[in-house]
């Protein structure tokens, strides 16, 4: 009899260890990150442009063209080493480049400062942040606000507030934000609370990690995101 519990005892230490060791497998898949930096955003805002400032050394930058297609690339600062990849901005090309999030360490939205209409821009930032991919594994997003020297450019907060309206109009926006918990985000548009006693949608409830700044690709003003993938490379 004896003999039997001890039996049963093992198997069932046994049963618990490889179940715990399946499970701990499971997490660590669902939280690891890919290896590249992504850029992404709407056509016009510099990706192109940012991305040779990153990959090529030389001060004399090439002329850019919207990409019909993703330019690949090393990034070298520091010790760090980075694949780096510019996805096209175009509508027609934006399923393609939805589908190489799996592959983003990183993410840099780009915004044209001095766009009048950030709804576009808003549409494809809500895209990233509906992501499966990019909310379970809790992927960096820094929004670089491009063009920011340019006469008209809006600044940080404006532009945060128009893309979190953009966000807070879109129908889905209740069902498929999460906070890090995984529980449904009921915000409101309005600074009271909505009826269902959901509280405003800010950027730090997203599951990811968010964070806004002011650059100038041109000039050369790229430290922000410097600075971001030297986190990264960490």
């Amino acid at each position: 009899m004896m003999l039997l519990i001890i039996a049963v005892l093992v198997v069932v230490v046994l049963l618990a260890i490889f179940f715990l060791s399946k499970t701990s497998g499971v997490v660590g898949a669902h939280l690891s990150r890919g290896s590249s930096l992504l850029l992404i955003g709407p056509m016009g805002s510099g990706k192109t442009s940012l991305f040779f400032r990153l990959t090529t050394p030389s001060e004399a930058q090439p002329l850019t063209v919207t990409s019909q297609s993703p330019n690949k690339g090393v990034l070298s600062i520091a010790e760090v080493k980075m694949p780096v990849e510019d996805l096209p901005g175009h509508d027609s090309q934006w399923p393609s480049s939805l589908e190489r999030i799996g592959d983003a360490k990183g993410v840099v939205f780009m915004v044209n400062s001095t766009e009048k209409d950030l709804s576009g821009a808003g549409q494809k930032l809500y895209d990233i942040l509906c992501n499966p991919t990019i909310k379970s594994r809790r992927t960096p997003v820094l929004i670089a606000c491009n063009m920011s020297d340019l006469p008209g450019a809006k600044s940080t907060d404006d532009i945060e507030s128009e893309l979190l309206e953009d966000l807070r109009d879109r129908s889905e926006m209740k069902d498929t934000i999460e906070d890090f918990e995984g529980n449904i985000i009921v915000k409101s548009l309005t600074n009271a609370k909505d009826q269902s006693g959901g509280e405003l949608f800010l950027f730090e409830h997203s599951p990811c990690p968010i964070k806004m700044e002011r650059i100038s690709v041109t000039k050369g003003e790229i430290g922000p995101i410097q600075d971001f993938c030297l986190k990264l490379g960490k």
